[in-house]
């Protein structure tokens, strides 16, 4: 799993959002596949566009890397890195 002490890589212009957006995609699909939850149509459209968007922000190397890291996510720790990728809090309230 990965820790929230080590944030995902920055891009070229030096933020973090496209990682932890890639991170955040592959996690879903990933707890996706291991509940067999069905995904709808469109949502998996929408993935796949932030995807290809997020490749032309991020070297194919560290797109890879944020997309296994995203596979190894627990729930917990998306929904802190999506809070940090907001500008929010880490933790819980």
């Amino acid at each position: 799993m990965m820790s929230l002490s080590s944030p995902p890589p920055r891009n070229k212009q030096g933020t973090r959002a496209p990682a932890a957006a890639a991170q955040l995609v592959s996690c879903f699909e990933q707890l996706s596949a291991e509940i067999e939850g069905a995904v709808e149509d469109w949502v998996a459209e929408m993935n796949q566009v932030t995807l290809s968007r997020i490749s032309t922000k991020l070297d194919g190397a560290a797109l890879d890397q944020a997309r296994q890291r995203g596979r190894t996510l627990a729930l917990d720790e998306a929904v802190a890195l999506a809070l940090e990728a907001l500008g929010g809090a880490s933790e819980p309230a």
